[in-house]
């Protein structure tokens, strides 16, 4: 009993630190003129076009209340802190793209259409990251039968590169119905693929560009024996959303790389 009285107070806490981060567009949104109106605002019976802009700015209000709970509950899930902090990052960068990508959408509008057209979008963007942050929670919760156990010195994961994500999301998805995460502008992870893997940005011309991931919990130690071995280490440790990796050349030449979640 108080296990869980502890825990709901550490969630209560979480969520409001998430709040005071990521709320800056409900405060600029709600701060909008026409909103003095909305207690007068029946959303159940709209009639003008300033009731539409009351409500969908009502309605982004609580989604993005919903979002900045699931946000908190996901970082509760990861254990790793450099993790933990590049999550964040990632969620002010999709705050930002979120505000941009409403924008775009709504430009060229004038008026009472421009803020229907932008709200519209912001809270169809909002749930749509509503939903994946419920995907990947379920993700770390419910371990994946697909998922390749990770064992030291074990192929566990395949990257490729791609100059355009959303056209190989396309084709895979359509071809074999892969499922797809976004890490940002220039990652994509996919699964139900047998082997996880993901596709990373690249504008220069793909040659044998398959890189095999293996795993192992000590980076540090691994990469003393590949040096020992006559292996030639290509790129040093380095931190990415899902941990630290570096990628070494075989005596043969292969580019390979070592991840560890630690």
């Amino acid at each position: 009993m108080i296990r869980s009285y502890l825990l709901i107070i550490l969630s209560l806490i979480c969520s409001s630190i998430i709040v005071a981060q990521f709320d800056t567009d409900v405060k600029r949104l709600s701060s909008l003129e026409y909103m003095k109106y909305a207690d007068k605002v029946n959303c159940e019976q709209i009639q003008t076009s300033m009731d539409v802009r009351v409500c969908i700015n009502l309605k982004f209000q609580e989604v993005d209340s919903i979002l900045n709970i699931r946000f908190a509950e996901y970082l509760q899930l990861i254990e790793n802190d450099s993790l933990r902090k590049s999550i964040k990052e990632f969620q002010m960068q999709w705050i930002g793209n979120r505000r941009s990508q409403s924008e775009i959408y709504s430009s060229g509008y004038r008026g009472a259409m421009l803020g229907i057209r932008y709200l519209s979008a912001m809270n169809d963007a909002t749930q749509m990251r509503i939903d994946e942050l419920e995907k990947l929670m379920d993700l770390e919760e419910e371990p994946d039968s697909n998922t390749v156990p990770m064992d030291n010195n074990h192929i566990n994961y395949i990257e490729f590169k791609a100059p355009d994500l959303e056209a190989i999301k396309k084709f895979y998805g359509e071809c074999f119905g892969w499922k797809f995460t976004d890490y940002g502008p220039d990652y994509v992870s996919f699964e139900d693929s047998g082997l996880s893997g993901g596709f990373v940005l690249s504008d220069g011309p793909v040659v044998n560009g398959v890189l095999v991931v293996l795993y192992h919990d000590n980076l540090e130690s691994v990469l003393e024996n590949v040096n020992n071995a006559g292996g030639k280490i290509l790129k040093p440790i380095f931190s990415f959303p899902g941990g630290r990796r570096f990628h070494f050349l075989d005596p043969a030449g292969n580019e390979l790389a070592i991840w560890s979640d630690k």
